[in-house]
């Protein structure tokens, strides 16, 4: 403690349970006092007390030596930094592209897991709460491989290249249960998968995607047409106008069918 009563200055100073109920004991009020600006150390019960910034209890301190972690949805430079000063060495909370991980460094190889609420490192030193990095790092590239097929997938649907569905489709894709879900969403086997890997671009996963997507009545029209030549190119059911449109049409295509693709298989992918 320092002479005017507050914490031991510094990130990883002694801010855990035992200094935080002795810092209570020496206010006016034995369960509520003033700690830094808008923040607030509080005794929630016998067992807890509390770091709150604002409105937020952004850290939870056990007796047991449990320390949980909670943004209240703030991720801000200043909900971050109260955070990090009650955390144990040799743990600190790092942002990069507009994520939080929890880790013991600055360097990515040092991070242990991504933020979420509820985070808790335990009197042991373990954590748990947190997306494992394994399982970000994981996330991560499969995120660039469905917006790498979404974006191949729709060029081809561009260039009149995905026919109708038809027999010859995955079954898995192209069958549907009573209740209208396709085989795939009923099954435990991520199919999806071998499509990205295979990059087989079946029509059924797109007309599966189209109905799950709110689109306007024209691009889900213009769409359809496309698959429409693709299976016959003289087909009297198309328009003659979508026939002769070029690569401003293809375009406003394009990035339609990409957003819709990247939404469908991140819905079953990213879990």
């Amino acid at each position: 403690m320092t002479s005017n009563g507050y914490f031991t200055q510094g990130r990883n100073a002694d801010y855990g349970y035992e200094c935080a109920a002795e810092y209570l004991l020496k206010g006016r009020d034995k369960t509520d006092r003033p700690f830094m600006n808008n923040t607030r150390v509080i005794r929630e019960d016998e067992h807890t007390i509390v770091i709150r910034l604002h409105t937020t209890d952004i850290v939870t301190l056990k007796d047991n030596g449990d320390i949980i972690l909670d943004s209240g949805g703030w991720h801000t430079p200043l909900t971050k930094g109260r955070m990090n000063m009650f955390l144990p060495k040799p743990y600190r909370l790092v942002a990069d592209k507009g994520m939080w991980f929890l880790g013991t460094g600055w360097d990515k190889e040092d991070r242990k897991a991504v933020f979420e609420n509820g985070l808790t490192i335990h009197a042991d030193g373990t954590v748990t709460g947190g997306m494992s990095i394994e399982k970000f790092n994981y996330q991560t590239q499969l995120k660039k491989d469905i917006r790498k097929y979404a974006k191949a997938f729709a060029k081809q649907v561009a260039n009149q290249k995905i026919p109708l569905p038809d027999g010859g489709d995955c079954w898995l894709c192209s069958m549907y249960t009573q209740e209208g879900e396709s085989l795939g969403d009923t099954t435990a086997d991520n199919h999806l998968l071998s499509h990205i890997e295979e990059k087989y671009y079946v029509p059924s996963l797109l007309t599966n995607a189209m109905k799950e997507h709110a689109m306007g009545i024209l691009i889900h029209d213009d769409i359809l047409a496309m698959m429409m030549l693709c299976s016959n190119p003289e087909d009297v059911n198309v328009p003659n106008h979508y026939k002769e449109k070029g690569m401003m049409f293809k375009e406003s295509t394009t990035k339609e069918v990409v957003k819709m693709l990247v939404k469908y298989l991140e819905r079953r992918l990213l879990v």
